[in-house]
């Protein structure tokens, strides 16, 4: 993935988070071995749809503490709202 599509990709998703209101809580935080990983549950509201994830974050640092990676995860979820 090219830093176009890296480009193109973010303003995507900024697009849609400017079009729903979101609840994010946060569930873990850790911090080890030059990664901090975030855990936790995001719920959207658009007009009368609600929709729900269990979403993770990894960001991965060198010895420089320079981002090197960032791995993302977000699983679908039917929740009691």
């Amino acid at each position: 993935m090219g830093v176009e599509s890296v480009i193109s990709k973010c303003e995507e998703t900024s697009a849609y988070f400017k079009s729903v209101t979101t609840k994010f809580t946060i569930k873990n935080i850790i911090i080890e071995n030059h990664q901090v990983v975030i855990n936790g549950v995001a719920v959207f509201e658009k007009n009368d749809e609600i929709s729900c994830i269990n979403a993770c974050d990894i960001y991965s640092f060198n010895e420089s503490g320079l981002l090197q990676k960032i791995e993302s995860y977000c699983i679908a979820v039917k929740e009691d709202l």
